[in-house]
């Protein structure tokens, strides 16, 4: 998103470093990164899931929402976050699944939703019991999985009679780590001296 790593690149280019840095800035779409995803769904749903509802069990992937005016400036984290979506959906296909905004801030201004609670909740209308939460915006466990689907999210799951279970997040999963070495020993060749 231009709003966190758009500014954080504005920033290191205004502190004028006489290191140079090399950007990486999109990545969404790495073999590597997708498969690793689709292997932390398909593990969750095996462990987490008995046999006989997993092949029902939707999938709702999620991401950190920003406020909704970032659609104004056609930023291209809403777009993005769909592409990985439909990336890991066809790795795992043929799978039901949705997509989902999560820890929106609160402010006045609207966020990009809808929420992973509001998901949830329209699941339980359809007599859904069991749903899976596969955060894609994030690569390691914070406040956001630790807090906000773990506790906040598992508990108003629960208080509608659904069991709500997350994926293993990414962290150091070997084909994700591999992926993002490729990338970088490819970016940095394109960068190396001649």
């Amino acid at each position: 998103s231009r709003m966190s790593i758009g500014a954080y690149y504005k920033r290191l280019d205004e502190a004028g470093s006489p290191i140079e840095v090399i950007q990486i800035e999109r990545w969404h779409l790495l073999p590597g990164y997708l498969d690793a995803l689709a292997d932390r769904v398909r593990v969750a749903l095996a462990e987490k899931f008995p046999a006989e509802v997993r092949s029902e069990v939707p999938v709702i992937f999620s991401a950190h929402s920003l406020p909704e005016k970032i659609q104004e400036w056609d930023d291209p984290y809403p777009r993005e976050l769909r592409e990985t979506v439909a990336a890991v959906a066809e790795r795992i296909a043929p799978h039901p699944y949705t997509f989902s905004y999560q820890s929106a801030a609160m402010t006045p201004d609207p966020w990009l939703g809808p929420d992973v609670a509001e998901v949830v909740e329209g699941y339980a209308a359809q007599g859904k019991r069991h749903v899976l939460v596969a955060p894609i915006g994030f690569v390691t466990e914070h406040v956001e999985i630790l807090y906000d689907i773990d506790v906040d999210f598992m508990r108003r799951a629960s208080a509608i009679g659904v069991h709500l279970e997350r994926i293993e997040m990414l962290n150091a999963h070997p084909l994700m780590i591999g992926a993002l070495a490729d990338l970088v020993k490819a970016r940095s060749a394109q960068h190396a001296p001649a």
